[in-house]
């Protein structure tokens, strides 16, 4: 399972703070800071290389899912604009 998100988003950093799945997640930002990342979820975080995963899955919006669903990818958008906005860590 990839979680694609902008860590520069506040509500996302939410987001992906409280996330949880029983599949393993790997994490993609699509923008921000890795370490802080990764410090904050305690997770390994990957990087979006210029939009090469996005563009062939074709995801247009963050924070985006994308697991596999028999042969093919599922990709489901997150609505988190009634999330509240997670500070980032000084």
């Amino acid at each position: 399972m990839l979680v694609f998100f902008d860590a520069r988003d506040a509500r996302q950093r939410r987001f992906a703070s409280e996330y949880q799945n029983a599949k393993p997640i790997k994490w993609v930002l699509t923008g921000g800071s890795p370490n802080q990342m990764a410090t904050l979820l305690k997770a390994r975080m990957y990087f979006a290389q210029q939009g090469f995963l996005t563009e062939k899955l074709n995801i247009t919006h963050v924070p985006a899912i994308a697991y596999q669903e028999g042969t093919r990818w599922r990709i489901d958008e997150v609505n988190v604009s009634g999330l509240l906005p997670l500070a980032r860590e000084p």
